[in-house]
């Protein structure tokens, strides 16, 4: 898990953001759903004169397609936080050396190079931090870096 939750209040706090976003959405619509199916079950009792039995039998299949939505936005939630956590590692993860190299930058390494897994995003920045550094080398060549 430490490798994946690189910065956690931070990932966590996203992917929360996004699942309790979708599941209050999700749950807004689902009990208006329900409320809309109890007033026509009502209205439908009324107009044909439905037995309470069917009416019973009914709400019972209600309350079983209900769980049955819990459940099914239960596991949808743990899906969802886990790619939550995957994407936002995607995220955090090339910073971490970005962010070394900005430290060796301010300490005065210039010429140090950062180097990213070939697969991470924010290439481009860090080849223009790399440049920034052989630059600032070039430039000032009594604070080379140790490295």
């Amino acid at each position: 898990m430490k490798n994946i939750l690189l910065r956690p209040e931070f990932q966590l706090k996203y992917s929360f953001y996004f699942v309790g976003m979708t599941l209050i959405t999700m749950a807004g619509v689902f009990l208006l759903f329900l409320l809309s199916l109890d007033d026509m079950i009502s209205t439908l009792a009324v107009v044909y004169r439905i037995e309470p039995e069917v009416i019973g039998a009914i709400q019972q299949s209600l309350r079983t397609a209900t769980f049955t939505t819990v459940s099914v936005a239960s596991i949808f939630a743990i899906i969802s936080i886990s790619l939550g956590i995957v994407l936002t590692h995607r995220l955090v993860g090339p910073m971490i050396p970005i962010r070394r190299l900005i430290q060796q930058l301010t300490v005065g390494e210039y010429g140090a190079q950062g180097k990213l897994r070939s697969k991470d995003d924010y290439q481009e920045v860090m080849n223009e931090m790399n440049a920034l550094s052989k630059t600032l080398a070039d430039r000032h060549p009594e604070q080379k870096s140790k490295a």
